[in-house]
């Protein structure tokens, strides 16, 4: 071999051991500078991160993390099942192990680098609070299963995780699941989260029946926008849904969800799509089921104001149907802004009684802005098609004529019905008061009443709410005079729709031809066209004149 050639392969070798060697040096002082600064894209969901301890190495680096929540998300969502706040951990101790790059890692879609500059092993520090968190939870030291990061030289962060068997128990409801994985990206000089998660084998089991479903597989490509919004794409698919109970299965097939959000100046662009295969209903089956639709102009702040007004209501317990209606009404048109559109693009339904297909959109294009309901609805340029077979139009009738909206109530008058439903809004507002005086008084635990008024608002059976009462005396968490002021206040509420319901079992027929003759006299009059054995009607609203079917409206 020639001298210059040994020389060649000799410095070649000599490079190659240098790079080895020195660059995870270099690469870790560059890190250990840079790691910090990367930390605060959490501060704005949240999360105060702080390094507490770094202790960096030639081909690695130890850092210990201090992470503090700062979210009302966070606890609200523990509350939620029932888990009081002062068992939520608020504080937690990770340490890294961190190895120097230059590193492959694993390979995904949207790659802007093949090397890594660092990878990051986290652990978490399992003090008496987590243990005693875990134990709530049902699950063991070993739940995470896998928390890795690995960042590009870009800034870059690929992060793996991987949750194991969790099991949370309740007084009437057990939450199981088997696992959960992820795959993010996040980029940070946009606050872009890019991956997709995994839940496997989902299920709740309620003394009704069980719900279950074998994989969910959410993806996500977002950024946070502003106005507390995420923007971006994110999709949704489940193969199967299952609910059994001792009446019977539901088993929903295929639900695909697609969802779109974009902020432009103040102004949001969003579109839904959500599409099912097949719903299977004791041996009778429904789909498939299509439904699309998009708003166009809406105003960021004005939503995220309405949005905010209504999460006050249920954190004050005060959702009460009318109540939450008015709100509603009276913040909604300040959405709207010159050249908003709402669109449906399609809503379609296959039964075995037949389709529904509808389509429609508002659109408000000129540059008064309406300041109430009545003037948002005279204002918009709207349209709607609907076409509907005749079998699946008489197993609508038949439907509808069992619900309280198109029965006239108490005495075949509307003053029954609104009476009956003042009623009800007056005993659930009595009884939400009563829960909150029985808690100050210590006759009642914050849990205890907050799982009531969940009942409550569900709109819970009499014999469901007493169960929950005789449950609570058992155990004696109140006392026998507490339990019969809980069950008498229940009752009053109860009361006015059991009257409903009984108004409309004796009605049902009435209202079902009633609706019948409706339908066909609108036919005569030529609002309703039929094609075969399907009826069609177009409704169209222009410059404040309406028309249904070609018929201008008086």
């Amino acid at each position: 071999m020639r001298r210059s050639t040994r020389i060649a392969i000799l410095s070649t070798v000599l490079i190659i051991i240098a790079f080895v060697v020195i660059t995870p040096a270099i690469l870790g002082m560059y890190f250990a500078r840079t790691y910090p600064s990367l930390l605060t894209l959490y501060k704005s969901y949240g999360l105060n991160v702080q390094t507490v301890h770094y202790s960096r190495g030639w081909f690695s680096s130890n850092a210990t993390l201090l992470v503090e929540v700062d979210n009302p998300s966070y606890e609200k969502f523990f509350n939620q099942f029932g888990i009081a706040d002062n068992f939520i951990p608020k504080k937690f101790e990770i340490t890294q192990h961190i190895e120097h790059g230059p590193i492959l890692y694993q390979s995904i879609g949207g790659l802007h680098s093949i090397f890594g500059i660092a990878s990051i092993h986290n652990s978490l520090v399992m003090n008496k609070n987590i243990k005693n968190f875990y134990h709530i939870l049902g699950v063991n030291d070993k739940f995470i299963e896998a928390a890795n990061q690995y960042f590009s030289f870009r800034g870059h962060q690929y992060s793996q995780f991987k949750l194991g068997e969790l099991k949370i128990h309740f007084p009437r409801a057990q939450i199981n699941m088997s696992g959960l994985e992820s795959d993010v990206w996040i980029f940070h000089e946009n606050e872009r989260f890019k991956g997709k998660l995994i839940f496997k084998n989902l299920t709740l089991e309620e003394p009704e029946g069980i719900l279950s479903i074998p994989t969910l597989i959410f993806k996500f490509d977002q950024h946070n926008g502003g106005y507390h919004f995420l923007l971006g794409k994110n999709s949704l698919h489940i193969p199967e849904i299952q609910w059994r109970e001792q009446t019977g299965m539901i088993v929903i097939s295929d639900v695909h969800f697609d969802g779109f959000l974009n902020d432009s100046k103040g102004l949001l662009d969003a579109s839904r799509a959500f599409d099912i295969k097949k719903i299977d209903i004791d041996h009778q089956t429904f789909g498939p089921l299509h439904l699309a639709f998009s708003v166009n102009h809406i105003n960021s702040k004005a939503l995220l104001d309405m949005i905010g007004a209504i999460r006050e209501i249920e954190e004050r317990g005060e959702l009460y149907r009318s109540q939450l209606q008015q709100k509603v009404m009276m913040l909604l048109p300040g959405i709207i802004n010159s050249g908003t559109r709402i669109t449906l693009n399609g809503l379609n339904i296959a039964t075995s009684d037949g389709k529904l297909e509808v389509s429609g959109e508002a659109a408000w294009l000129n540059n008064t802005l309406p300041e109430d309901i009545a003037e948002l609805i005279q204002t918009a340029d709207a349209h709607l098609d609907l076409r509907i077979s005749r079998g699946l139009l008489n197993k609508w009738i038949a439907i509808a004529s069992t619900l309280p909206y198109f029965n006239q109530g108490s005495g075949n008058t509307t003053e029954g019905y609104s009476n009956a439903r003042d009623n009800h809004d007056l005993a659930t507002r009595f009884n939400a008061v009563l829960l909150t005086a029985l808690t100050d008084e210590g006759a009642l635990t914050d849990q205890d009443a907050f799982r009531l008024l969940e009942l409550q608002k569900n709109m819970a059976s009499l014999d469901s709410y007493k169960k929950e009462i005789t449950k609570l005396y058992l155990n004696k968490n109140i006392t026998r005079e507490t339990s019969y002021q809980l069950f008498s206040a229940y009752l009053e509420v109860e009361r006015p729709l059991i009257a409903i319901v009984n108004d409309i079992q004796s009605n049902q027929t009435v209202i079902s031809q009633s609706m019948r003759k409706q339908w066909d006299d609108w036919i005569q009059e030529g609002y309703i066209k039929e094609d075969k054995e399907d009826y069609l009607i177009s409704i169209i609203q222009q410059k404040g004149t309406i028309k249904i079917s070609d018929k201008a409206i008086n």
